[in-house]
């Protein structure tokens, strides 16, 4: 499973509802979404030592997207947020970013009620995943030019049957076009990287949400900069630590324009 040399990482985001409603009926089930991160095994290296002393820093064994952002977490005395104000919320989360952002953000979403009007019967997920690879082979052409080393996809934990055998389907047709897409595997939420991409995930979400409510284009915020600065640009490395640094200003700035947590 390690025989690559670059590994995607990523996790898949609907709260639920998303991947098991396909006709988009349920609330909040109109933007499933598969994003994660890609990078080489040096940099994946490096995003854990970061990563890890994030977590340390706040006191932190693991994070969950949704554990954070759940107001009932926050207010019971187990949870290690307890007690946190708004500020120390933002910067935590924001040093979070600084540190996955330096990872090159890859993935898919559709708008269901749109991808249901047009009378396609099948399920959505053959949809977002054949969207996904193509969104990784532009990445390793923007990324790693003539690079040919090969890729390992590492999934979150997920139980959903026709959600893996959609995957594998996918990963089969994907890898007969291009062997570079070797193999794949599912690990542990606990891992550092599947962490990332589970923040990556929900912000992404969120953001999809809310375009699809409004029916207009939304700028990024601050937050999502921090999260998607290596997606359109050849990445510049060794910049975790500069970021990380920032992350305390740009979480008092999004604190006085009122961004929520």
């Amino acid at each position: 499973l390690f025989s690559g040399k670059i590994f995607v990482i990523l996790t898949a985001y609907a709260d639920e509802s998303g991947w098991h409603d396909p006709a988009a009926i349920e609330p909040a089930s109109q933007a499933p979404v598969f994003w994660g991160y890609i990078d080489t095994i040096e940099e994946w290296s490096l995003f854990c030592d970061h990563w890890q002393l994030v977590l340390d820093k706040y006191d932190v064994e693991v994070f969950h997207a949704k554990k954070f952002h759940r107001n009932a977490v926050k207010h019971h005395s187990r949870s290690p947020y307890y007690g946190w104000n708004d500020r120390k919320r933002r910067e935590f989360i924001f040093e979070l970013a600084a540190v996955a952002g330096n990872q090159v953000p890859v993935g898919s979403y559709i708008n269901l009620k749109e991808f249901v009007a047009t009378g396609e019967t099948g399920h959505p997920h053959p949809h977002v995943f054949d969207c996904f690879f193509k969104n990784v082979q532009s990445a390793l052409s923007l990324h790693w030019p003539g690079n040919t080393d090969p890729i390992t996809f590492f999934l979150d934990q997920n139980s959903q049957r026709g959600w893996k055998h959609a995957f594998m389907d996918e990963f089969s047709k994907w890898h007969q076009k291009n062997p570079r897409f070797h193999t794949h595997g599912y690990v542990n939420s606990k891992e550092l990287p599947i962490q990332a991409a589970d923040l990556l995930c929900y912000i992404v979400r969120k953001g999809a949400l809310k375009r699809l409510e409004s029916g207009k284009p939304k700028d990024a915020t601050l937050l999502e900069e921090f999260l998607y600065r290596n997606s359109e640009l050849p990445k510049k490395k060794g910049q975790t630590k500069a970021w990380r640094d920032s992350a305390p200003a740009a979480a008092e700035r999004m604190l006085k324009e009122g961004f929520q947590i």
